[in-house]
């Protein structure tokens, strides 16, 4: 699992796409992500396929300013996919993060521990 995030603070996210022969960083051709979450078994898109922004060769960035009414502790999915420039292959790379409720985190900095019932 990733990062935690609460309302209304930025995920950041950083990917690098590797060539699959070198292992070097390689730019792409039409790279974008896509954030989901799923919801009894079905995959919910929170954020449609959106441009990664490039910041050196073969490193891209995507930010998403979480709104209010964002849905509380679910694991979200963030996906970033490409194509190879040589090989028109496609790549996606992807992470996961949670967003939590304002007080997750205690006034002393640590976490609050919550039982669930199954």
């Amino acid at each position: 699992m990733g990062s935690i995030y609460k309302i209304s603070e930025t995920a950041d996210f950083e990917f690098i796409f590797l060539d699959a022969s070198s292992n070097e960083p390689i730019d792409v051709i039409s790279p974008v992500y896509t954030i989901v979450r799923f919801n009894a078994g079905s995959e919910v898109v929170v954020v449609v396929s959106t441009a990664l922004t490039r910041t050196d060769v073969g490193k891209y960035t995507a930010s998403w300013a979480i709104p209010p009414g964002t849905v509380l502790d679910e694991t979200y999915f963030i996906r970033a996919s490409a194509t190879h420039p040589v090989y028109h292959t496609t790549t996606v790379l992807d992470d996961s993060f949670k967003v939590v409720a304002d007080n997750y985190f205690s006034q002393e900095g640590g976490l609050i521990i919550k039982f669930t019932k199954d």
